[in-house]
C-alpha cells in the first residue's frame, strides 16, 4: 500500500492517510499471467501480478476499511485472522451447520491451513514488500488471509474456475485491477478447456455477486463463523453462483479430460 502519513487523533481513530501515486507494470504483468497459465497452482505468480497492477487501489480499499468498526478494531488492536482460522480447536468446537465448521471442513478436504497464503507470500518475498507503515501490512496481511473464507461463503470452489471467480468477486470489493485482470485472462484459458460451457457469463455473474453483497474484507469473521452458515451468507447478502455450478455441470456432462476437474467424476 502506499500510504505515507497514517496518523491516529486522540480519539484512538485510525485516519485515512496521503498516498503516493503508483505507476502499473502492464509488461510484468502479462510476463506473469503466462507464467500463471502454464502452471495455476504457482500461487506465487497471483501475488506478481497483483503488485504489478495494484495502482492506488490498497490505499482505497483500505480508506474504505477504518470507515468501519471491524477496521477500526483490526488496525488499531493489530488483530490477525490467522489467530482464529488457525485454531482448529475452537473451530471444532462450534455448532455442526456453522460457518466456523464448514469452514474447517473446506480446509481439511483441500489440504489447506490458515498460514498458507503467508507462507507463499513469504516464500515470494512479498512480507512487506509494498507496504510502507506498520497499519498498511496489518491490513495487507487480513486481507491476504481471509482468502480462503471467500471459497466457504461464495460457493466457489478451488477448481481454475473457481479460483477466477473468487477474484472476480474479490476485485468488487478491493477494485485491484491486477485481480480482475487475472480473472478475464484466465477466462480464455477455462474456454478453451471446458468448450461450449458458458464461462463469461458466469465469470459476469462472479463481478455482479462480488459488487452487491456486503463488504467482504470489513467483516468480523471471527463472530460470524459461530453463526449458521445460512445466516452468515444472509448477512453478508450472498446468493448461489448458479451459473458457475451450470459450468461445473457442462464439465461432468462433456466428460472433460483436463485433470484438474477429474474430482467431478469421483464416486
Amino acid at each position: 500500500m502506499t500510504t505515507t502519513d497514517v496518523t491516529v487523533k486522540q480519539t484512538g481513530a485510525v485516519q485515512p492517510a496521503k498516498t503516493v501515486k503508483r505507476r502499473r507494470n502492464w509488461l510484468a504483468a502479462f510476463r506473469h499471467i503466462d507464467l500463471l497459465r502454464k502452471n495455476n497452482e504457482d500461487t506465487e505468480q497471483v501475488f506478481r501480478i497483483i503488485e504489478a497492477l495494484k495502482g492506488d487501489a490498497d490505499k482505497t480499499a483500505y480508506d474504505a476499511f477504518i470507515k468501519t468498526e471491524i477496521g477500526q478494531k483490526v488496525i488499531a488492536e493489530k488483530r490477525s485472522a490467522i489467530d482464529f482460522l488457525g485454531n482448529r480447536d475452537w473451530l471444532r468446537s462450534l455448532p455442526d451447520g456453522s460457518l466456523g465448521r464448514e469452514y474447517l471442513d473446506f480446509m481439511v478436504s483441500e489440504g489447506l491451513t490458515a498460514e498458507g497464503l503467508r507462507d507463499v507470500s513469504y516464500d515470494g518475498g512479498f512480507a512487506g514488500e509494498s507496504e510502507e507503515t506498520e497499519e498498511d501490512r496489518i491490513f495487507a496481511e487480513w486481507n491476504r488471509d481471509i482468502h480462503d473464507l471467500f471459497h466457504v461463503v461464495t460457493g466457489y470452489h478451488r477448481d481454475p474456475f473457481g479460483e477466477l471467480s473468487v477474484l472476480a468477486v474479490t476485485y468488487q470489493q478491493t477494485k485491484s485491477l491486477g485481480v480482475a485482470f487475472i480473472a478475464i485472462m484466465g477466462c480464455f484459458e477455462i474456454k478453451r478447456i471446458l468448450p461450449g460451457a458458458k464461462v463469461y457469463k458466469a465469470l459476469r455473474q462472479a463481478f455482479k455477486i462480488g459488487k452487491q453483497c456486503e463488504n467482504l474484507v470489513a467483516q468480523d469473521w471471527e463472530y460470524l463463523l459461530t453463526l449458521p452458515k445460512q445466516e452468515a451468507l444472509a448477512h453478508l447478502n450472498l446468493r448461489e453462483p448458479t451459473h458457475y455450478n451450470a459450468v461445473l455441470d457442462h464439465a461432468v456432462a462433456t466428460k472433460t479430460t483436463d485433470p484438474r476437474y477429474q474430482h467431478l467424476f469421483a464416486a
